[in-house]
């Protein structure tokens, strides 16, 4: 990663992953954070101390967003009912600048591909929001990847736009390597906005 410049309105990045070089100038915030939360978990990358998000979060935390899944099943396969970001059957929406996947639906799942670099045993965050017609139902996301499972599950509902950050209490074992990880949703419904794994023994 080159340089970060927090002071103006112009924002410069020059990853170079493997032969691969990404190059952007004018980025927004937002769109910082985006590149942070791809990038980091897919390449493994380490932020750099002059980078503005570098405290954001631990190296062996990876934060992927819901919307940038591999492979999904949909329960309404042939429209994105929020009409944002991608063109396939997984429904995102776009609000206030974020983008969350939304119209869940119990059985629906999102594949996601993730790099393990250091060996151990990871737990799982998700950011997460219900409208509150679904208050005091308890609602699981179980993510999978091999014979593993975790699930990451809550009561709460208080807006389909009011976020909260909610922890698995079981978690994976991981050596290095390529995982493909499956976030099933056993009862809906949710709005998804993105979901991170973090080591419980750095």
């Amino acid at each position: 990663i080159g340089s970060f410049t927090n002071g103006g309105s112009k924002y410069y990045s020059d990853l170079k992953l493997g032969q691969m070089m990404f190059f952007n100038s004018g980025l927004s915030t937002a769109d910082l954070q985006r590149l942070e939360g791809y990038f980091r978990p897919i390449y493994g990358y380490t932020l750099p101390a002059n980078h503005p998000y570098a405290n954001q979060a631990p190296a062996y935390d990876m934060r992927i967003q819901a919307e940038d899944f591999t492979n999904y099943f949909d329960s309404t396969p042939d429209v994105n009912q929020g009409g944002a970001y991608r063109d396939t059957g997984v429904d995102i929406e776009l609000n206030n600048g974020v983008y969350n996947v939304g119209w869940t639906a119990t059985g629906e799942w999102l594949e996601y591909e993730v790099q393990i670099l250091t060996a151990g045993t990871y737990g799982v965050r998700a950011r997460l929001a219900a409208d509150p017609v679904f208050n005091g139902q308890l609602r699981t996301f179980r993510f999978t990847t091999g014979n593993q499972s975790v699930d990451v599950a809550s009561t709460d509902a208080f807006g389909w736009q009011v976020y909260g950050i909610y922890e698995s209490t079981q978690t994976f074992t991981f050596t290095p390597g390529v995982y493909k990880i499956r976030a099933t949703l056993l009862l809906e419904a949710w709005n998804f906005d993105w979901w991170e794994l973090f080591q419980t023994n750095p």
